[in-house]
Protein backbone atom coordinates (compact mmCIF):
# COMPACT_ATOMS: atom_id res chain seq x y z
CA UNK A 1 0.00 0.00 0.00
CA UNK A 2 2.86 2.43 0.76
CA UNK A 3 4.36 1.87 -2.39
CA UNK A 4 1.07 2.61 -4.48
CA UNK A 5 0.93 5.91 -2.66
CA UNK A 6 4.61 7.16 -3.29
CA UNK A 7 4.06 5.97 -6.94
CA UNK A 8 0.70 8.49 -7.19
CA UNK A 9 2.93 11.19 -5.20
CA UNK A 10 6.06 10.56 -7.78
CA UNK A 11 3.50 10.60 -10.91
CA UNK A 12 1.95 13.72 -9.93
CA UNK A 13 5.32 15.68 -9.33
CA UNK A 14 6.24 14.66 -12.87
CA UNK A 15 3.18 15.63 -14.71
CA UNK A 16 3.42 18.67 -12.14
CA UNK A 17 6.88 19.72 -13.22
CA UNK A 18 5.79 19.50 -17.44
CA UNK A 19 5.80 23.15 -18.82
CA UNK A 20 2.71 24.21 -19.58
CA UNK A 21 3.26 24.58 -23.66
CA UNK A 22 4.53 21.13 -23.44
CA UNK A 23 1.76 19.96 -21.57
CA UNK A 24 -0.63 21.19 -24.44
CA UNK A 25 1.93 20.19 -27.48
CA UNK A 26 0.85 16.73 -26.18
CA UNK A 27 -2.84 17.12 -25.15
CA UNK A 28 -5.12 14.65 -27.03
CA UNK A 29 -9.01 14.70 -26.93
CA UNK A 30 -10.81 11.79 -25.40
CA UNK A 31 -14.28 12.30 -27.21
CA UNK A 32 -17.09 10.77 -26.19
CA UNK A 33 -16.07 11.05 -22.34
CA UNK A 34 -18.49 13.31 -20.16
CA UNK A 35 -16.12 13.69 -17.15
CA UNK A 36 -12.83 13.37 -18.13
CA UNK A 37 -10.05 14.12 -20.88
CA UNK A 38 -6.75 12.57 -21.01
CA UNK A 39 -2.89 14.08 -21.15
CA UNK A 40 -0.27 12.02 -22.26
CA UNK A 41 2.46 13.76 -21.09
CA UNK A 42 6.27 12.42 -20.90
CA UNK A 43 4.62 8.40 -21.12
CA UNK A 44 2.72 9.57 -17.74
CA UNK A 45 -1.62 9.86 -18.23
CA UNK A 46 -3.01 12.17 -16.56
CA UNK A 47 -6.73 12.84 -16.52
CA UNK A 48 -8.82 16.71 -15.71
CA UNK A 49 -12.54 17.21 -15.40
CA UNK A 50 -13.12 18.91 -18.78
CA UNK A 51 -13.51 16.67 -21.83
CA UNK A 52 -15.06 19.33 -23.84
CA UNK A 53 -12.06 21.09 -24.14
CA UNK A 54 -8.14 20.88 -25.36
CA UNK A 55 -5.36 23.19 -26.31
CA UNK A 56 -2.82 23.42 -28.83
CA UNK A 57 0.64 25.34 -28.84
CA UNK A 58 0.54 29.06 -29.86
CA UNK A 59 3.04 31.45 -29.20
CA UNK A 60 3.72 35.00 -30.13
CA UNK A 61 6.22 36.41 -32.26
CA UNK A 62 8.20 36.86 -29.29
CA UNK A 63 8.27 32.88 -28.58
CA UNK A 64 5.73 33.31 -25.22
CA UNK A 65 3.17 31.14 -24.56
CA UNK A 66 -0.57 31.68 -25.57
CA UNK A 67 -3.33 29.82 -23.30
CA UNK A 68 -5.88 29.03 -25.71
CA UNK A 69 -8.66 25.82 -26.26
CA UNK A 70 -10.61 24.53 -28.34
CA UNK A 71 -14.26 23.82 -26.84
CA UNK A 72 -17.61 21.60 -28.32
CA UNK A 73 -20.85 23.68 -28.46
CA UNK A 74 -23.15 22.88 -25.49
CA UNK A 75 -27.38 22.88 -25.57
CA UNK A 76 -26.82 25.36 -23.32
CA UNK A 77 -25.02 27.56 -25.94
CA UNK A 78 -26.71 26.73 -28.71
CA UNK A 79 -29.83 27.73 -26.99
CA UNK A 80 -28.35 31.29 -27.58
CA UNK A 81 -27.87 30.69 -31.41
CA UNK A 82 -31.25 30.45 -32.73
CA UNK A 83 -32.38 34.03 -32.79
CA UNK A 84 -28.71 35.81 -34.04
CA UNK A 85 -29.62 35.42 -37.92
CA UNK A 86 -32.80 36.98 -37.06
CA UNK A 87 -31.12 40.16 -35.33
CA UNK A 88 -28.49 40.06 -37.56
CA UNK A 89 -29.96 39.28 -40.98
CA UNK A 90 -27.32 41.89 -42.73
CA UNK A 91 -24.13 39.89 -42.15
CA UNK A 92 -23.19 37.42 -44.23
CA UNK A 93 -22.83 33.40 -43.13
CA UNK A 94 -19.05 32.43 -43.85
CA UNK A 95 -19.28 29.29 -41.84
CA UNK A 96 -21.49 27.23 -39.28
CA UNK A 97 -21.19 27.42 -35.54
CA UNK A 98 -18.05 25.93 -34.16
CA UNK A 99 -16.49 26.04 -30.64
CA UNK A 100 -12.79 25.07 -32.22
CA UNK A 101 -12.05 29.20 -32.37
CA UNK A 102 -13.19 32.48 -31.30
CA UNK A 103 -13.19 36.24 -32.94
CA UNK A 104 -9.25 36.19 -31.61
CA UNK A 105 -8.76 32.98 -32.86
CA UNK A 106 -9.82 33.94 -36.60
CA UNK A 107 -7.63 36.93 -36.13
CA UNK A 108 -4.56 35.70 -34.23
CA UNK A 109 -4.36 31.95 -34.95
CA UNK A 110 -5.94 31.26 -38.39
CA UNK A 111 -9.18 29.87 -37.05
CA UNK A 112 -7.62 26.83 -35.08
CA UNK A 113 -8.34 27.34 -31.80
CA UNK A 114 -9.64 30.37 -29.14
CA UNK A 115 -8.31 32.92 -27.36
CA UNK A 116 -10.81 34.33 -24.97
CA UNK A 117 -8.11 35.79 -21.84
CA UNK A 118 -8.14 39.35 -23.14
CA UNK A 119 -4.71 39.86 -21.70
CA UNK A 120 -3.53 37.09 -23.52
CA UNK A 121 -4.83 39.18 -26.79
CA UNK A 122 -2.67 42.12 -25.39
CA UNK A 123 -0.36 39.93 -25.18
CA UNK A 124 -0.27 39.18 -28.61
CA UNK A 125 -0.41 42.35 -29.96
CA UNK A 126 2.21 43.71 -27.79
CA UNK A 127 4.87 40.75 -28.25
CA UNK A 128 3.74 40.45 -32.58
CA UNK A 129 4.55 44.43 -33.00
CA UNK A 130 0.85 45.91 -34.00
CA UNK A 131 0.58 49.67 -33.60
CA UNK A 132 -3.04 51.72 -33.82
CA UNK A 133 -4.22 52.45 -36.79
CA UNK A 134 -5.92 56.09 -37.05
CA UNK A 135 -9.51 55.41 -38.77
CA UNK A 136 -8.99 57.85 -41.86
CA UNK A 137 -6.40 55.26 -42.97
CA UNK A 138 -7.74 51.67 -42.63
CA UNK A 139 -6.74 49.13 -45.07
CA UNK A 140 -7.70 45.91 -45.52
CA UNK A 141 -5.94 43.04 -43.16
CA UNK A 142 -6.20 45.45 -40.15
CA UNK A 143 -7.06 44.31 -37.13
CA UNK A 144 -10.59 45.72 -35.60
CA UNK A 145 -10.53 45.94 -31.56
CA UNK A 146 -13.77 46.33 -29.84
CA UNK A 147 -13.09 46.71 -26.19
CA UNK A 148 -15.53 46.27 -23.11
CA UNK A 149 -16.52 48.98 -20.57
CA UNK A 150 -13.42 47.94 -18.18
CA UNK A 151 -11.29 48.29 -21.16
CA UNK A 152 -10.83 44.25 -21.82
CA UNK A 153 -10.80 43.73 -25.43
CA UNK A 154 -14.52 42.02 -26.33
CA UNK A 155 -14.37 41.06 -29.96
CA UNK A 156 -11.68 41.38 -32.91
CA UNK A 157 -12.31 41.05 -36.35
CA UNK A 158 -10.00 41.26 -39.97
CA UNK A 159 -11.12 44.22 -42.12
CA UNK A 160 -11.63 43.15 -45.42
CA UNK A 161 -12.88 46.13 -47.32
CA UNK A 162 -11.64 50.02 -46.50
CA UNK A 163 -14.40 52.74 -44.96
CA UNK A 164 -16.87 53.29 -47.28
CA UNK A 165 -20.43 54.95 -47.62
CA UNK A 166 -21.76 57.93 -45.72
CA UNK A 167 -20.78 57.12 -42.33
CA UNK A 168 -17.37 55.69 -43.29
CA UNK A 169 -17.47 52.40 -41.95
CA UNK A 170 -15.47 49.69 -42.95
CA UNK A 171 -16.11 45.91 -43.65
CA UNK A 172 -15.32 43.01 -41.41
CA UNK A 173 -14.90 39.50 -40.97
CA UNK A 174 -15.39 38.11 -37.50
CA UNK A 175 -16.74 35.27 -35.18
CA UNK A 176 -18.92 35.55 -33.06
CA UNK A 177 -17.75 33.50 -29.94
CA UNK A 178 -19.10 29.85 -30.71
CA UNK A 179 -21.50 31.09 -33.41
CA UNK A 180 -21.15 31.64 -36.86
CA UNK A 181 -18.15 33.64 -38.72
CA UNK A 182 -19.82 36.28 -41.09
CA UNK A 183 -19.13 39.10 -42.78
CA UNK A 184 -20.39 42.45 -41.50
CA UNK A 185 -20.01 46.02 -41.68
CA UNK A 186 -18.00 47.35 -38.57
CA UNK A 187 -20.88 48.48 -36.55
CA UNK A 188 -23.44 45.66 -37.26
CA UNK A 189 -22.39 43.53 -34.74
CA UNK A 190 -22.99 42.81 -31.26
CA UNK A 191 -20.44 44.60 -29.66
CA UNK A 192 -19.86 48.62 -29.17
CA UNK A 193 -18.37 49.93 -32.41
CA UNK A 194 -18.24 53.15 -30.83
CA UNK A 195 -15.03 52.23 -28.87
CA UNK A 196 -13.16 50.25 -31.57
CA UNK A 197 -9.95 50.31 -32.47
CA UNK A 198 -7.86 49.30 -35.56
CA UNK A 199 -4.09 48.21 -35.28
CA UNK A 200 -1.96 46.37 -38.21
CA UNK A 201 1.70 45.27 -38.08
CA UNK A 202 3.60 48.26 -39.80
CA UNK A 203 7.13 46.02 -39.53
Amino acid sequence: MVEVVLLWIQLWFQVAEVPQCEALATSTFTKGCKDEKTFDVNGIIAQSRSPEIRSITLHTKRGDCVSNEQCEISRWDRSFFRDMDERWPMAKKRCEPTGIFNCHGLTFASRRTSVSDSNEVKKILAHDGYEVVDESDVLPGDVILYAGAKGDIEHSGIVIEGPSGNFNIPKVVSKWGKFRELIHMANQCPYNYLAATYCRIKR
